[in-house]
């Protein structure tokens, strides 16, 4: 049989699975500590573990190419100082 009661547990593990911020899911649901919120009424398993894991692992690569971009940015920008710097060398001489 199906309870508001049940609803409220739905409610808050789907909320969290969607990403909401505990803190604010503690607002939400009227509940004084966090704890109660994540502990209590958030039901996660090994579905929803293995999905977060998947989750970090892509923004872990889009950090690592996003890294790569910005030193080949900064190295060429060095190397364009350079240039630039040398050349007015020769201009002065």
């Amino acid at each position: 049989m199906i309870t508001p009661h049940i609803c409220r547990h739905s409610y808050c593990t789907n909320m969290v699975n969607s990403g909401m911020n505990p803190k604010t899911l503690q607002y939400l649901m009227g509940h004084s500590d966090v704890s109660l919120t994540l502990n209590i009424y958030t039901h996660t398993g090994y579905d929803d573990a293995k999905k977060e894991l998947a989750r970090l692992k892509e923004a872990k690569k889009k950090l690592d190419k996003n890294r790569f971009v910005t030193q080949k940015h900064a190295q060429i920008t060095h190397e364009s100082l350079i240039y630039k710097a040398l050349r007015r060398y020769e201009e002065i001489k």
